[in-house]
């Protein structure tokens, strides 16, 4: 079975790393083929325009602020409870959250 890794695990390996990475380093590290080079590029480039990673000519690195603070806190608690962070924050899961907390009953 194949699982495509997502933008916030990369984001985490990046924040863990603290050192700047390129995306043939990130490759390797999640044992990826080479064929998954184009889709891992983007997802970094994507964390770029986030306000999560920058790119330097050493590669990806973390942009340490409040916000990739508080998201790596939300990933190491889901980490050490079990949760997938991938569907927490996933927007369309917060919106239906929102939406089915605003009801009367919630089933």
């Amino acid at each position: 079975m194949y699982i495509m890794v997502s933008k916030y695990d990369i984001f985490e390996l990046v924040y863990k790393n603290r050192a700047p990475m390129k995306p043939v380093d990130v490759v390797k590290e999640f044992n990826k083929s080479d064929e998954d080079y184009h889709a891992i590029h983007k997802q970094l480039r994507e964390l770029v325009a986030m306000g999560l990673l920058r790119k330097t000519k050493y590669g990806f690195e973390v942009d340490v602020t409040k916000k990739t603070e508080i998201l790596y806190g939300i990933i190491q608690h889901c980490l050490k409870n079990n949760v997938s962070y991938n569907y927490l924050l996933d927007k369309n899961f917060a919106a239906f959250l929102s939406k089915a907390l605003q009801r009367e009953e919630l089933t």
